[in-house]
């Protein structure tokens, strides 16, 4: 998920090159933008049906022994789920946990198009150049995936996801907010850069509030429930600034509004989302597969670091001796691939 910040990053500075090739070829600028920038995407297109499956069984550059653990994980942490949550299809349209998660991701994205729509007019307007516009642009992305990254670990090792959703949520309404109250350059990118530590922080740990509650084809529903509600707001967000904008004639007014929309959905996940407990992911767990002799006991030392499936001791007896069926390591004591 990092490559969204880092797409932006990194696509900012060559658009603002790209830019620059008014007249050749006979086209504008603009439009040899809309052409190179395309390319990359055709391309992976074909990469992406040829190269990605549609399941882990199926994920030919795995291991075996990966393959197999992974599979197994998944429908265990499936079976939890069901066991808590086992709603229909239908029961998803109408389920008010999913449109709270939808108006909360609703305020998120509003908040990260209805800036990132306007970031470069607004570092332009420091009369910069249309190359160093892109520069410029790419700090507050890049500062952002290195947040997104760090604040995703955090919420692993803790195993919390309902406070760093909603603190991320106030970081990003405090720097866009922030933005408003100072005309110089610098101190206005820092903002913006602030700003992007709370979108993007957010992105990777609110994504995982939806699968924690809702699995199989309820989850696929959810899902697109909430995205489509949420990216509603790609629309009227740009929108609202501009509009804002042409009203005001500055964007102090947009810029506010836009970091309202984050901190009333900050004030969502505490009452909407599901608890730590109730979403199933902590940093300690043990899988108790429904196979005889089967038991795998898995310890989640934190991303990046590879999960090891350990195999703990038999419980004594009060003789000393041990009793009960030793969880087992999926046949490997190689490190497995991370989920």
């Amino acid at each position: 998920m990092a490559a969204i910040p880092l797409s932006s990053a990194i696509g900012s500075p060559i658009s603002g090159l790209i830019l620059g090739m008014n007249g050749v070829g006979g086209l504008d600028g603009w439009q040899w933008l809309f052409i190179i920038e395309a390319a990359p995407a055709i391309v992976l297109a074909f990469v992406t049906y040829f190269y990605l499956t549609d399941r882990p069984s199926d994920a030919h550059w795995l291991e075996p022994d990966e393959r197999a653990w992974l599979t197994d994980r998944l429908a265990a942490e499936r079976r939890q789920r069901e066991a808590v949550h086992n709603l229909t299809l239908w029961e998803v349209m109408y389920n008010p946990r999913v449109w709270a998660l939808a108006v909360v991701y609703f305020g998120l994205v509003a908040c990260n198009y209805g800036v990132g729509f306007w970031l470069p007019q607004i570092i332009k307007a420091f009369g910069l150049s249309n190359a160093m516009t892109g520069w410029v642009t790419a700090i507050p992305y890049a500062v952002g995936a290195a947040f997104m990254v760090w604040y995703g670990y955090r919420s692993d090792s803790r195993g919390e996801r309902k406070v760093h959703t909603a603190v991320a949520l106030a970081i990003a309404a405090a720097g866009i907010a922030g933005s408003t109250l100072t005309g110089n350059p610098t101190l206005t990118v820092i903002a913006f850069a602030v700003g992007a530590c709370g979108v993007f922080g957010t992105l990777p740990v609110f994504w995982t509030l939806p699968t924690a509650v809702l699995s199989g084809t309820a989850a696929a529903a959810g899902i697109a429930v909430i995205n489509s509600i949420g990216n509603i707001s790609g629309y009227a967000a740009p929108q609202m600034v501009g509009l804002l904008r042409d009203i005001t004639g500055s964007y102090e007014i947009p810029m506010v509004v836009a970091s309202l929309f984050m901190l009333a959905a900050a004030a969502s996940p505490q009452i909407t989302m599901p608890s730590t407990r109730e979403s199933l992911i902590t940093r300690s767990w043990c899988v108790k597969l429904r196979s005889p002799g089967r038991n795998f006991c898995s310890i989640t030392t934190g991303w990046p670091r590879r999960r090891k499936l350990r195999r703990p001791s038999p419980p004594k007896t009060a003789s000393g001796s041990t009793s009960g069926p030793a969880c087992l390591n999926s046949g490997s004591t190689k490190n497995s691939a991370q989920a």
